[in-house]
């Protein structure tokens, strides 16, 4: 894969490295598709940069700090060191153990 293409990935605001992208690849059988993402690396939930959770990963992938306003968050209720949109809270209250 190209290094420009590469450099279209960042998670976290740090740019995939190839080995990130590999083991990407291998756990999930698909490369992630370019753009800006945030990963909770404590509940495996993820997103695009600023917008709420997309969907689950495995927990525990190393791809840097959590920003807490990844998810553009407007409750004040931080969970996992981000700041929790509305909808998304109402619906992890649901669920529990996704948060602490």
């Amino acid at each position: 894969m190209a290094q420009e293409e590469q450099e279209q990935i960042r998670i976290n605001g740090a740019t995939l490295t190839e080995g990130q992208l590999a083991e990407i690849e291998s756990t999930y059988g698909v490369r992630p598709i370019s753009g800006e993402y945030w990963y909770d690396a404590q509940s495996g939930l993820y997103g695009v940069m600023g917008q709420f959770s997309a969907g689950f990963m495995l927990p525990g992938h190393e791809f840097g700090a959590l920003a807490r306003d990844a998810s553009a968050g407007n409750t004040g209720i931080i969970g996992n060191g981000r700041e929790l949109p509305q909808l998304e809270w109402m619906l992890l209250r649901l669920k529990e153990g996704v948060i602490s």
